[in-house]
C-alpha cells in the first residue's frame, strides 16, 4: 500500500519597502512520502517477574461405556508389530452395550459338532469321508474381530522404545501395516476400553496448553462422584484430525470402584504440569502462546526492538518464559505487529 502524504507551504517574502511597494511570493509545495511502517506501542509496559505456573485445562464431557481410543507412536521411526491379534484368538460374545458387539440370544440353539443345529448327531462309528484340510492362503487378511488384551501388553515397537496396552480392554484394528514409517504421535492401533470413561471435546484454543509435560486428570459427574483420578488414554496430541469432530477428543478412563451410568454429564480438569519461580509474562504481550513467540522489548534509551523467545507452560493467563528474556527486562504489553 502507498502513502502519499499532501504537505501546503505558505510562505511570504518581502522584497523591498517604500516607493517600490510590496511584493509578496506565494510557494506552494506538493510532496509525497513513502509507506509508513505501523507503529509499536510502548506507552504501557510489563516488566518479565518470577511465578509459580499450574496448567489446568477443563472441559465438559459425558461418560461413555466401551469407548474407543487410539495408541499412538512414542517417536518417529519403523513400526514393528510385536502383537498377533490372529494367534491370541477372538473376544467372547458378551453382552455390552457396544454397537459393535452382540450377546447370544436365548433362543438360539446351541450348534451341534456338526455346526449345523437341526443336522443329527454324527455317528463316532462311522468316521464318512475323510478330507485333507485346505491350507490358509496367508495372502488374505483374515476378519479376526476384537481381541482381548491387558495392560502393559507391548503391542509394538517404534524405533526403539516399546508401545504397551494402558489399560485392559479389547484390540479392535492396526491403523497402519507392519514395517510402515511414521512420526511422532500418528495413531498406529485402535483399541476399546472395557469400562466407563469421560469422553469430552478440547477447545481448539487449549490445544497446544496440552501438548507437553506428563498429563494427569480428575473427574467430576453432575450430581454424583467427584473428585476421583481417571487415566488419560486419549488427548490432543493421540487425536487425528477429523472433519466430524473439529476439536481434538480426550478419552478419559475411570476405575471400576467408581460407579457410572452411560451418559451422564461431567467435567474432565487436565493437569500439564506445574513450575514454581519461573520468568513469565502475560499472554497478552506475547505473539504466539506455544513454543516460540516475540516481544517487543524497550531498552533503557527508550528504543525499542522484537526479540524472540521461547515459551514454557501456560495457565491462560500468563506464560513461561523458557530463553530470550532475563528477570527485570520491561517489554510492551501489546505483541509485536506480525507485519513490520
Amino acid at each position: 500500500m502507498k502513502y502519499t502524504m499532501k504537505l501546503g507551504l505558505s510562505l511570504t517574502i518581502v522584497l523591498a519597502a517604500g516607493a517600490a511597494g510590496m511584493a509578496t511570493v506565494w510557494l506552494n509545495v506538493d510532496a509525497e512520502v513513502g509507506p509508513t511502517p505501523p507503529a509499536i506501542t510502548t506507552s504501557e509496559t510489563v516488566t518479565v517477574s518470577r511465578q509459580d505456573i499450574t496448567s489446568v485445562v477443563s472441559l465438559d464431557a459425558s461418560v461413555v461405556a466401551n469407548a474407543e481410543y487410539l495408541v499412538t507412536a512414542p517417536k518417529a521411526g519403523i513400526v514393528s508389530h510385536v502383537f498377533d491379534p490372529a494367534s491370541a484368538g477372538p473376544a467372547p460374545r458378551l453382552p455390552t452395550v457396544h454397537p459393535h458387539w452382540t450377546s447370544l440370544s436365548p433362543d438360539e440353539p446351541t450348534p451341534t459338532p456338526s455346526g449345523d443345529p437341526t443336522a443329527p448327531p454324527d455317528d463316532p462309528e462311522d468316521p464318512g469321508e475323510t478330507e485333507e484340510p485346505e491350507k490358509p492362503d496367508k495372502t488374505e487378511k483374515a476378519d479376526i474381530g476384537p481381541v482381548p488384551v491387558t495392560a502393559k501388553l507391548v503391542l509394538a515397537r517404534v524405533a526403539d522404545k516399546n508401545v504397551p496396552v494402558p489399560v485392559d480392554g479389547v484390540f479392535t484394528e492396526w491403523l497402519v501395516p507392519h514395517g510402515t514409517k511414521v512420526a511422532k504421535g500418528v495413531p498406529i492401533a485402535r483399541l476399546t476400553y472395557t469400562g466407563f470413561a469421560l469422553v469430552g471435546q478440547l477447545p481448539a484454543a487449549d490445544t497446544y496448553r496440552l501438548l507437553s509435560g506428563k498429563l494427569s486428570a480428575t473427574a467430576a459427574v453432575t450430581d454424583g462422584p467427584a473428585g476421583f483420578d481417571c487415566r488419560l488414554l486419549q488427548a490432543p496430541s493421540t487425536a487425528p484430525a477429523d472433519s466430524e469432530k473439529p476439536t481434538p477428543q480426550v478419552v478419559c478412563a475411570v476405575d471400576d470402584e467408581v460407579r457410572l451410568f452411560p451418559d451422564l454429564a461431567g467435567i474432565i480438569a487436565i493437569h500439564s504440569g506445574q513450575v514454581e519461580d519461573v520468568l513469565a509474562l502475560p499472554v497478552t504481550a506475547i505473539s504466539g502462546t506455544a513454543d516460540v513467540g516475540e516481544v517487543t522489548v524497550v531498552n533503557d534509551d527508550g528504543s525499542t526492538e522484537v526479540r524472540e523467545v521461547k515459551l514454557g507452560a501456560t495457565d491462560g493467563t500468563v506464560v513461561e518464559i523458557v530463553d530470550g528474556l532475563t528477570e527485570g527486562d520491561v517489554v510492551s504489553a501489546s505483541p509485536p505487529p506480525l507485519v513490520r
